[in-house]
């Protein structure tokens, strides 16, 4: 655990570099200074629906566990989750399961669940970055490019449904995996049922709230007078989630601005500018750690029972 904090520690120590070599903090104030907030209200506003569009998706991948629980319910506890993940890291993309394991569901559906959810999330981004990628290239008309955009992640489910088949044995938690054992149930089949879990229906689902997504950083460079295109925004953003995927940081701090300064040098943008983004995208992601902890307080999930992953 203490070896695990100090890595974390690697972040702010690569930030403090970054912003001494590279930041004129004169010309940052600058930017922060001419910003327009009003954008960043409106992308924060758009986390809400983001959050409810995935909860509809939790919610009908529970309803073929034979698991039942409003909309309602399902928002509050994506929202929990979105806290979870900041205090405890990986094991906080599995929050929701502890409610349903309080609610006599067990543990091991609803972690089931939980994992046929994460495949599209982990994908679409490689999907939205790739065809974003080519439409940077090809320089369309924005109208055009959406259409395109849009019809290219449509088509991009066939393969991606495929590939999901073919990760999903690697892509379980050894842990879970021991439990699947522990019971005595057949590993194969539980794959086979998260793949016709994968359906178009669960794919649109993830593939407009990862829209939202992109569409709220897209706001946040509007608001910071950046002139990037959505889909240079999808890149952009695609690339550096990638690299803040090392476990070197807290909340994406050093990694994040590293990803953003690289990739700003590539489309002519300052340093300045890139920091600008990484300081609005911290306070994106406090912001809605705040919304979230009003449900956590109102009903706080027992984590500790989680990491045990023990069913009933």
């Amino acid at each position: 655990m203490k070896l695990k904090f100090f890595l974390r520690l690697i972040g702010p120590l690569i930030f403090v570099v970054l912003f001494y070599v590279y930041v004129d903090a004169g010309a940052l104030i600058h930017v922060l200074m001419a910003s327009r907030w009003s954008f960043f209200i409106v992308s924060l506003a758009l986390i809400p629906p983001l959050i409810f569009i995935r909860s509809i998706r939790w919610q009908i991948i529970l309803s073929k566990y034979d698991i039942s629980y409003t909309k309602w319910q399902c928002f509050k506890m994506y929202f929990v989750e979105m806290v979870a993940i900041m205090v405890v890291a990986t094991v906080g993309t599995f929050a929701k399961a502890v409610y349903l394991k309080r609610d006599g569901h067990g543990l091991l559906q609803p972690l089931l669940s939980i994992l046929a959810e994460k495949y599209y999330d982990y994908l679409l981004p490689l999907i939205f970055g790739a065809i974003s990628v080519f439409l940077v290239w090809i320089k369309l008309s924005s109208d055009i490019g959406l259409a395109l955009f849009i019809l290219m992640t449509c088509l991009a489910f066939i393969p991606a449904r495929k590939a999901c088949l073919l990760l999903s044995p690697r892509f379980f938690p050894k842990r879970l995996k021991k439990l699947l054992l522990k019971k005595g149930w057949n590993l194969n089949e539980h794959v086979l049922k998260i793949h016709d879990l994968l359906n178009f229906r669960i794919y649109i689902y993830s593939m407009v709230a990862f829209g939202l997504y992109f569409l709220s950083i897209y706001l946040l460079t509007k608001g910071l007078n950046l002139e990037l295109s959505f889909f240079q925004v999808v890149l952009i953003m695609t690339i550096t989630s990638l690299i803040t995927l090392i476990p070197i940081s807290f909340l994406g701090i050093g990694t994040r601005d590293a990803g953003l300064l690289a990739v700003f040098a590539f489309f002519g943008h300052t340093p300045e500018q890139a920091v600008a983004l990484s300081m609005a995208l911290l306070l994106l992601r406090i912001a809605i750690v705040f919304m979230g902890s009003l449900f956590w307080f109102i009903d706080p999930p027992p984590l500790s029972e989680l990491k045990q992953l023990n069913p009933n």
